[in-house]
């Protein structure tokens, strides 16, 4: 393999090693925003249980 072929190849591979890092960073920031989703149903959900204990006239455990 020659020179110029060697440095073609690097180059291809890295155009593919950035495309697909490209694709894992979009996943890896969807997969965040569905978590933080995730999270505030959680804390909403924490709320409301709090809010019926403290007008409940009985106290659930």
């Amino acid at each position: 393999m020659d020179d110029y072929t060697a440095r073609e190849d690097l180059r291809l591979k890295l155009i593919e090693a950035e495309a697909i890092l490209k694709e894992a960073e979009e996943e890896y920031a969807l997969f965040v925003k569905q978590l933080k989703v995730y999270e505030d149903v959680i804390k909403e959900q924490k709320e409301k249980i709090r809010m019926i204990k403290a007008t409940s006239h009985f106290h659930l455990q």
